[in-house]
């Protein structure tokens, strides 16, 4: 048997925050985690490089980057912000730096650095980390946890609990969403999980056929049934099977709940014109070049793997020369640079998505300390709450902030 005042459960981000935080404070803690090591979804974030947090918004704006969930997060994020996250890493040795559209990095670009600093924080502060550790069950008297029952056997007591497993995302490193179970077995609602900020599989051969081509800061707008539903910029990537890249991903969450049915994609290839200057544009580009062959032509706006799917969706003729485009043939090829269509048929699962949007129901927790209020000595934090942000760091925040919450909260 063993005794601790804290009982961490998950040693992810927000799992290790909460628990060097309520160490700290002097309690005697314990991090459990199933893995043989921690932080093992960390290490896959940013693409390795660890997206830290981002910079683009002031703390009361940046909640509101999380939609209408986000005025949950206020009072934890206020308490300690991108900035307190950069500054907390920086003093343990972790040199950052700024990106384009806010994104914070480790400047070595290396992932096992932000790791590092988190495991030898914790450490210093005394928790005991203990690894290969699954909990099998959590067992409940009236409104209080009692003890945890480890797969071993083993029966661990502590006076409060954090839960921070994570969600059901890249399940492989070990967020297989054993916690939604136990939630609600102890009375918590859980907002049905779904995958979030993952790839698109759309219909028909046109992604495929422009694979590996890469574009920056495009505009894009779902629709299901032609009414709009969710808006993105940035950058896009076409796949064998769809789209991904940071604009996709951000809309991938609103995509999902909209099928099955009839999603539309539409990516705008000219954001910066309206549809008669994109036509003036036009106008003008096969008036200076009026011998040459549209395909030509096109190569001069258009990046060559587009040219000819352009031209074949608009119904002209591959060899004819620019000054034969008609109207009628050049107001199609307008359409098409600004309302480029893709046809959904799927998001990605779990095993691809980069998180959970879903989990345990906010109302149900104090934001200023993350305490259960369905169980008076359980503490919640990270991606196992019902909160979830767009790509480019915003996720990691939330394990920041509700993590030194929840740790400062079972810890005072």
């Amino acid at each position: 048997m063993m005794n601790y005042d804290i009982a961490v459960i998950g040693a992810g981000p927000a799992g290790m925050t909460a628990a060097g935080r309520a160490a700290a404070t002097g309690a005697r803690v314990i991090l459990l985690e199933k893995n043989t090591r921690p932080g093992i979804k960390l290490l896959l974030t940013g693409g390795g490089r660890c997206n830290l947090t981002n910079v683009s918004f002031p703390a009361r704006v940046m909640a509101g980057q999380y939609g209408r969930n986000g005025r949950f997060f206020i009072s934890s994020l206020t308490r300690f912000d991108a900035d307190d996250a950069i500054a907390f890493f920086n003093d343990r040795g972790v040199a950052t730096k700024v990106e384009e559209r806010g994104r914070v990095f480790p400047e070595s670009d290396r992932g096992r650095e932000v790791l590092d600093a988190l495991v030898g924080w914790m450490k210093g502060e005394g928790v005991e980390l203990r690894t290969d550790a699954a909990v099998s069950a959590i067992i409940k008297q009236n409104t209080r946890i009692e003890k945890l029952i480890l797969a071993t056997g083993e029966e661990v007591f502590a006076g409060h609990y954090v839960l921070a497993t994570g969600g059901k995302s890249y399940p492989g490193t070990g967020s297989t969403g054993d916690a939604y179970r136990w939630l609600e077995s102890l009375g918590h609602t859980v907002v049905t999980p779904i995958p979030a900020l993952c790839a698109i599989t759309t219909r028909g051969p046109t992604a495929g056929r422009l694979q590996g081509l890469s574009l920056r800061d495009l505009p894009l707008t779902a629709f299901k049934n032609d009414k709009k539903i969710a808006a993105a910029t940035g950058d896009v990537l076409f796949t064998r099977t769809g789209l991904s890249g940071p604009a996709v991903l951000d809309l991938s969450k609103a995509v999902g709940k909209n099928l099955p049915g009839a999603v539309t994609i539409c990516l705008d290839f000219f954001p910066e014109k309206d549809h008669a200057e994109a036509d003036a544009l036009l106008v003008e580009l096969f008036s200076k070049n009026s011998n040459k062959l549209l395909k030509t032509v096109a190569g001069m706006l258009l990046p060559d793997k587009l040219v000819p799917i352009v031209i074949a969706l608009s119904r002209i003729d591959a060899g004819k020369a620019a000054n034969a485009v008609t109207r009628e043939e050049r107001g199609r090829v307008v359409d098409l640079l600004k309302r480029f269509r893709f046809e959904v048929e799927s998001v990605a699962d779990f095993d691809k998505a980069t998180v959970t949007a879903g989990g345990v129901s906010l109302g149900e927790g104090d934001s200023k300390t993350m305490r259960s209020k369905i169980v008076e000595n359980l503490f919640l934090a990270g991606e196992i709450l019902d909160l979830d942000g767009p790509t480019g760091g915003y996720n990691l925040q939330v394990c920041w902030s509700t993590g030194m919450a929840a740790g400062e909260g079972a810890g005072l």
